[in-house]
């Protein structure tokens, strides 16, 4: 009887010992997980502020955008009536001698 006592003895520290293993592991899993999912967050938070920046620099390309096509009106109309005041100027010398 004492060898059987002795034998389910050894048998329950194995398994106490596979269990503790097990266990270690499983903390070890938890650990990483949690270290991933802090990553994660982190990532997360990251493109929302890449988002934002990227939504304000549309905002400032539309408006520089904007700007750029009066100042492409504002130059043809200069140009127009330059070319209209130097060529009223020629027109003038030449029909009418002044």
């Amino acid at each position: 009887m004492q060898g059987s006592h002795k034998e389910k003895l050894d048998q329950i520290e194995q398994k106490l010992d596979t269990f503790e293993v097990k266990f270690e592991q499983l903390a070890d899993a938890i650990l990483k997980l949690t270290l991933i999912e802090e990553r994660i967050a982190s990532v997360i938070e990251g493109n929302k502020e890449l988002r934002s920046s990227i939504k304000d620099n549309n905002h400032r390309i539309q408006s520089l955008e904007r700007k750029s096509e009066r100042s492409q009106i504002f130059e043809k109309i200069t140009w127009i009536i330059m070319t209209i005041a130097i060529g009223g100027y020629f027109a003038g010398k030449f029909f009418l001698g002044k």
